[in-house]
Order: C-alpha cells, then sequence, then structure tokens
C-alpha cells in the first residue's frame, strides 16, 4: 500500500545535521555491545543534581540537561531479573547514565527551568551539549516549556552536531527493550557532544506531536530552521545512512534494533531543513511503502 502525501517525508524518524555528519567521523569495525553499562558518578564522570540557581562554567567536557525533559528511574537488568540498582535523583535518568558511562565518561550538570532561564548564550557554549531527553512519553510539549521559551538563547549556542530524534527511548527502556534503547541513547549524545571545541544537541520529540495533525511546527527546533511533523506510530524502521555516527558509534544499530518496540516512532518529519538528513526512516508494516 502506498501512503498519501500526507504521509510524512520519507517516514523520517532519526535526523542529524548535515553538516554534523562531516564533522563527526564514523569508526570502522565497532562492535555491536550486548549489554548496558551503568555508573554511578565518580571519578570518572560526575552528575550534579537539579538546581535552580546557574550552575558555575564546567571545566571538563560536560552535558547539561533540562530536568523536565529526563526522568528519575530504577535501573534493573536488561532481562528484568536481578538486583536493581537505585540512584538518587534525575542522575538515574537513562540520559545521565549513558552520558556518564564508557566510553564517553562525560560530567552531567542537571539544571531546572529557572536556572535554564536565567543562563546566557555564553552559559550553553561552555558545554559539550544539551540534551533535551525523553520524560517517558510525555504527550505534549509541556516538558520543553523552557527550552522553547529561551530557543533565541541556547540556539545560537548550539555550534555543533545536532540529533534529533521522534521517538522515547526512556519509556522503551522500561517497557521491554532495554539494550537498543540505551544505545541509542548514548549515541546520539556521543554524536552531540563529541566534537572538540563545539556545542552540539540532542533533542528526543519524546511522543509530544504523536496526535499533531500533518505539517505541525516544531518551536523548539526553531533555532536550526523549519521542521514539521505528524503522528506517525510506526513500528518498522529501517537504517538509510548506515556510516552516520549516530547509528554506529559506539553502539552499531541496526533495522532489528530500531524496529518493533511496540511504536518504535510516535512522528515522522513532513518538512526538514536541507542542512539535515535522514538516518532512520519508519513506516508502518513492512508492506507499506513510504512516501
Amino acid at each position: 500500500m502506498k501512503f498519501g502525501n500526507q504521509i510524512p517525508k520519507n517516514g523520517l524518524r532519526f535526523a542529524a545535521s548535515a553538516m554534523s555528519i562531516r564533522a563527526v567521523g564514523c569508526c570502522v569495525g565497532v562492535v555491536l555491545l550486548v549489554g548496558i553499562v551503568l555508573v554511578t558518578p565518580g571519578a570518572a564522570a560526575t552528575c550534579t543534581l537539579p538546581t535552580p540557581v546557574k550552575p558555575p562554567t564546567p571545566t571538563s567536557p560536560t552535558v547539561l540537561m533540562l530536568e523536565n525533559t529526563i526522568t528519575a528511574q530504577n535501573f534493573g537488568s536488561p532481562t528484568g531479573t536481578g538486583s536493581e540498582i537505585n540512584f538518587a535523583g534525575d542522575c538515574s535518568s537513562l540520559e545521565a547514565q549513558q552520558a556518564m558511562a564508557p566510553p564517553l565518561n562525560l560530567n552531567v550538570v542537571i539544571v531546572n527551568d529557572a536556572a535554564w532561564g536565567s543562563m546566557t548564550q555564553s552559559d550553553f557554549a561552555s558545554y559539550s551539549a544539551i540534551v533535551l531527553g525523553d520524560p517517558g512519553c510525555a504527550r505534549d510539549t509541556t516538558p520543553i516549556t523552557a527550552a522553547q521559551n529561551n530557543s533565541g538563547t541556547w540556539g545560537p549556542a548550539i555550534t555543533g552536531p545536532v540529533a534529533i530524534i521522534g521517538t522515547d527511548p526512556e519509556f522503551h527502556f522500561n517497557a521491554g527493550v532495554p539494550i537498543a534503547t540505551a544505545q541509542l541513547t548514548q549515541n546520539a549524545i556521543a554524536f552531540a557532544s563529541l566534537t572538540a571545541g563545539k556545542t552540539g544537541a540532542y533533542i528526543s520529540l519524546s511522543c509530544y506531536y504523536e496526535n499533531a495533525a500533518p505539517a505541525t511546527a516544531v518551536p523548539v527546533l526553531s533555532p536550526f530552521g523549519s521542521f514539521t511533523v505528524q503522528r506517525t506510530q510506526w513500528d518498522v524502521s529501517t537504517v538509510v545512512a548506515s556510516g552516520n555516527a549516530l547509528v554506529n558509534t559506539p553502539h552499531v544499530l541496526h533495522d532489528a534494533d530500531l524496529s518493533n518496540w511496540g511504536v518504535s516512532s510516535h512522528e515522522g518529519f513532513n518538512s526538514y531543513p536541507p542542512t539535515f538528513t535522514a538516518v532512520v526512516n519508519t513506516q508502518q508494516n513492512v508492506e507499506s511503502t513510504p512516501v
């Protein structure tokens, strides 16, 4: 079955800046890891809990996360059995844990809406990346209100790679897909943060637009150009740019890893700037053909 013109362009699920692809080299011979590395904050990486006060300028590679876009949780083993590992506060979020875990070993600073709103462009530019993560399949844009309100401040600070993902890895991490979701999250943070001297961004659209009509604008992405999305709720994913670091560094991700999550994508892009390129497409089922 062929979809009509209102289906998102190429059924796009993941996007990455084309300029970023040139800036971030990919690795050859990366082995798909079959486990999740969980670390507590320590000598290799630290995590600063949410604060209403603007944090001090980081002195080592650090990613900045907006508190309302990440979810505190208890981590269990990938099989759902065995002892749970408990962490305090939002440092237990999937995004914070994957940033701190090897091989990234990045420090994490988490700020609440008030602190985020008090920061200047130069404050944001002092971080390796900013992260607007997945608050557990949120179905409206309330979690990113602070980021939307001052996009004119943090947006110009983003001079490095940008990864945009139209799905909810944190939710599916706790809903039966723990390995691929953790690996995708770490890849996205790595993609955004590992260009020396640049500040990148990893932005999950979670489930914000899962009920959106075709050609719905995405204000939080306005610093990077004009994006429009619509509801997809699709489950069959195809990697269309396997050489892109978003799907091969540090973990190699294949079609099967990104498919059959229950709902693998919640929004698809009708349009996006020419400086961005599709990395993974999704479609409704194996018979359907994305337009």
